[in-house]
């Protein structure tokens, strides 16, 4: 398990299900008016991986099409 400060509120890394399902449990509680991203594996989903999108007020969208998360910044 890792994780990187990539850039300020930007972190990388490996995590256990248990820290994930921390981490969806608690950014939203502390999110504001911010945004943020999930992206982990998930071997079971067409891309290999899960997107999770937090808005806490933000204007950008992830949409999914074709099992694909795509984003549209500024279309509802």
């Amino acid at each position: 398990m890792y994780l990187f400060k990539v850039n300020a509120g930007l972190y990388a890394g490996e995590v256990t299900k248990r820290v994930l399902e921390y981490l969806l449990e608690v950014i939203p509680c502390k999110i504001g008016k911010g945004s943020a991203i999930l992206v982990w594996k998930n071997a079971k989903a067409t891309t290999g991986f899960e997107v999770f999108e937090i808005t806490g007020g933000g204007s950008e969208k992830l949409r999914k099409i074709d099992g694909i998360s795509l984003n549209f910044k500024g279309i509802s």
